[in-house]
């Protein structure tokens, strides 16, 4: 059965009151009911949604103030390979309020590389849908996924904590559907049995983590680095362009004052100059200019590559990851131009190409003020040229 109960603070202290609904019909909630979540609710006052899992995921919706606690027609069985247990369950909403994600970690019965998985069920108002292409992550027995955690300042940003055994450690990864998980932000020195995000003041992210053996409450804060964006470029081979101003690798059309002095674009243009540089424009599938979801501004980039990175396309694709990371799917419906004073870079072009293969942008097209090799054009999706004069 699952219950409603009323929760009391008292200072720093929480206690139980007295219970407000009770549902407990197993044709509608299914067998072994293990984990129960609600979601950001932004309706009426009073209101939520709720989803329990056990053989199968069941949403609920609370109403009245807590007082009535009723089923949605939304009812979706759990993947038989996932039936030896559910570890973990998070709540995604879109940004149109009526889709949501449900991503939950399981234990399946496999051993080695695929000892546990992530799904995702996509919802929409009532409804749900069995995973399925993109909707599964496979995870070996060393990357146990304990913890599944959204941003409170950002639903659709979720993010894992998985436990090794080998070790004894823990690691937090950024979590996209569709995508293998990349290095981890960070390794935790123990490993986990709950966490969960707090925000603070002024945009502030906590993070609250249980470790498993001691029971110690350890308090983590995350800050969001600017990448590109806030580096500082180093053209130690090429001395006159440190009067270039801002000096970073990415700066923003938008925000900043991007143009280049005339001497200084002569001699970012000739072949003399060692050094990338690049207009990076992202349009949306009707054409316009993207808006980043922070500022608002349109997605407009002058990227400089320096002694550190020269490949302008990989700080492009760093710095799409950063701004976008929240819009996966929207962004793979976007087309990616770029204006470069030089052949674009051997690694960049194959991390473009991956982007491409897994969906990850509609088409990019780049033109080049000279190009090495015109068998680079690639496919009708990524189009690489000579600039018409």
């Amino acid at each position: 059965f699952v219950c409603i109960v009323e929760v009391i603070t008292s200072g720093r202290g929480l206690s139980l009151g007295k219970e407000l609904a009770t549902y407990d019909k197993t044709s509608m909630l299914g067998k072994g009911l293990s984990h129960i979540i609600s979601c950001n609710w932004t309706g009426q006052v009073g209101e939520a949604d709720v989803f329990v899992v056990g053989n199968i995921l069941r949403k609920m919706k609370v109403e009245d103030n807590g007082s009535v606690l009723k089923p949605t027609s939304g009812r979706v069985p759990i993947p038989p390979e996932c039936m030896d247990g559910t570890i973990s369950i998070c709540v995604a909403t879109s940004a149109n309020k009526k889709g949501f994600s449900v991503i939950s970690s399981f234990r399946t019965k496999s051993a080695g590389k695929n000892k546990y998985q992530i799904n995702w069920f996509q919802g929409r108002n009532d409804e749900m849908s069995v995973p399925t292409g993109k909707s599964s992550l496979k995870l070996s027995e060393e990357q146990e996924p304990a913890v599944i955690l959204a941003d409170p300042r950002d639903a659709r940003a979720i993010y894992l904590i998985c436990n090794s055994g080998a070790d004894q450690s823990a690691s937090l990864y950024k979590l996209v559907r569709g995508r293998k998980l990349d290095e981890p932000i960070f390794t935790f020195p123990f490993q986990v049995s709950e966490a969960v995000f707090v925000a603070g003041a002024d945009k502030n992210l906590f993070l609250l983590v249980l470790e498993s053996l001691s029971l110690n409450l350890k308090v983590f804060h995350l800050m969001k680095t600017e990448g590109f964006r806030g580096q500082q470029a180093a053209w130690s081979a090429c001395n006159e362009l440190q009067g270039i101003v801002p000096s970073f690798h990415a700066v923003s059309c938008a925000q900043h004052r991007w143009q280049l002095q005339p001497a200084l674009a002569d001699i970012v243009l000739s072949y003399r100059c060692p050094y990338q540089l690049a207009l990076a424009t992202l349009l949306t599938g009707s054409g316009d200019i993207a808006t980043e979801p922070e500022s608002g501004s349109h997605y407009r980039l002058r990227v400089m590559g320096g002694d550190q990175q020269n490949d302008v396309i990989l700080i492009v694709l760093d710095d799409l990851e950063r701004s976008l990371e929240s819009e996966e799917d929207a962004l793979s419906s976007m087309t990616l131009r770029m204006c470069m004073n030089s052949s674009p870079g051997r690694e960049g072009m194959s991390q473009l190409s991956a982007w491409l293969m897994a969906g990850r942008l509609a088409s990019v097209e780049i033109q080049c003020t000279r190009l090495e090799n015109e068998c680079m054009s690639g496919s009708d999706r990524m189009v690489v040229q000579t600039v018409s004069t």
